[in-house]
């Protein structure tokens, strides 16, 4: 394929970024704008963020703005779904001709605010396997992993992370509830809970942990799909052992991943966690399982490749 320019336009956990950092392994001209400011604050390239709804001219003069940036791009990558009001990417694909693929991370799906104007993009992608109920017509992509590097485990005694931005969808609660029970059973080991933390402080905390709990859901009971999240694929990139619940249909999806997947009752989620604390040549075999995982899996520069033969779909003859 020949080189491209490349925009990808919002920043959903990072993931963007991560693939334009792999396009650019391959010659691709790739850029990140943000257009809407999140607490996490990811890497990025271009800033035009978006007012609120009475902010009638700044909205308006960014609405230019972003078109203005979109006209010098060979294609567009639009992630987040597309919500009713997101004039910018039907004018993109409307009024520039812009080929434009549109990716969807999670809840604009399964809530479906950022379901609308399908029928106008030809490439839909999803980077969460239970997507594909909703969007059954997509590709599932594998989110890729840029710039963490493998870390040397703390010191012990055994330390356990689980972090969230919203208890529901992580199960917080019973997380919780078991480490403060392991505690008061006796188990040699410490926790810490991180809530809302901007993404740099989320990587110093993973590096200060031997174990990350990322989910512990019940679909039937929470009515959330459990999937490996990015905390998941972090945590294994830098060398750490991961504990979650995965629904048993999604796995088929991430074959020889290493996380150690409990069943979504509080018991199964101690003894995991017991099992690691109390056999050092498990937690071993994980942190180097979950590493060549990774790195094999979710590299940058083998989604980028995936993705170039995918825009060659919608790109116009050279």
């Amino acid at each position: 394929m020949k080189t491209l320019r490349i925009l990808h336009i919002e920043n959903q956990a990072g993931v963007p970024y991560s693939i334009s950092e792999g396009q650019k392994q391959l010659g691709h001209d790739s850029k990140v704008l943000e257009t809407y400011r999140g607490f996490v604050n990811e890497p990025h390239d271009f800033e035009l963020y978006y007012g609120g709804n009475l902010e009638i001219l700044k909205n308006l003069t960014n609405l230019s703005n972003v078109i203005k940036l979109a006209k010098g791009y060979d294609l567009i990558h639009l992630h987040g779904g597309v919500h009713w009001k997101r004039v910018d990417a039907l004018a993109i694909r409307k009024i520039l001709r812009k080929p434009m693929v549109v990716h969807y991370h999670g809840s604009e799906t399964r809530q479906g605010y950022g379901l609308h104007y399908r029928n106008l993009w030809k490439v839909k992608l999803v980077s969460r396997p239970d997507l594909l109920e909703w969007l059954p017509e997509a590709r599932f992509i594998r989110s890729p992993i840029a710039g963490i590097l493998r870390k040397e485990l703390p010191e012990y005694p055994l330390k356990v992370l689980h972090m969230y931005h919203n208890p529901k969808t992580k199960g917080s609660g019973a997380i919780i509830r078991v480490l403060e029970s392991l505690k008061k059973e006796g188990l040699d080991f410490e926790y810490e809970i991180i809530v809302k933390k901007p993404h740099e402080e989320a990587l110093k905390a993973i590096a200060r942990s031997h174990i990350v709990i990322d989910q512990f859901l019940d679909r039937e009971k929470d009515r959330i799909p459990s999937v490996i999240g990015m905390i998941s694929l972090e945590s294994m990139a830098m060398g750490r052992a991961v504990i979650s619940t995965m629904d048993t249909k999604y796995r088929q999806y991430y074959p020889e991943c290493p996380v150690v997947y409990c069943e979504p009752n509080e018991a199964d989620l101690a003894e995991g966690i017991r099992r690691i604390a109390d056999e050092p040549g498990v937690l071993r075999h994980l942190v180097e399982s979950g590493v060549k995982y990774v790195n094999e899996y979710h590299s940058p520069l083998k989604t980028a490749k995936e993705l170039d033969s995918i825009y060659s779909q919608i790109l116009p003859p050279r």
